[in-house]
């Protein structure tokens, strides 16, 4: 859906950091804001989105401003004590 917009600024997410403990993932992300019609960027931005997977299907999305608030939200404990996953 954010691809098949036609007008005003479109998001484009860059996922830079999985972390998941059980079945809720949190995926940290830097989102550019583009105008659709020329591409130009319009600015970044960063942010977690918490997904709770179930049976292989997301069943749940929270997006949060940060990583200690989506660490809070989910439940975990603070970041440095929890392994991630970094995408290279």
């Amino acid at each position: 859906m954010l691809y098949l917009q036609s007008y005003g600024v479109a998001l484009h997410p860059r996922p830079l950091r999985y972390h998941a403990c059980g079945s809720t993932v949190a995926v940290h992300a830097r989102v550019e804001l583009r105008w659709v019609d020329g591409g130009e960027l319009a600015g970044t931005e960063e942010g977690v989105a918490l997904f709770e997977i179930r049976d292989g299907r997301v069943q749940s999305f929270c997006p949060q401003p940060d990583l200690p608030s989506a660490f809070r939200h989910a439940g975990w404990p603070p970041a440095t004590t929890l392994q991630t996953e970094e995408q290279s």
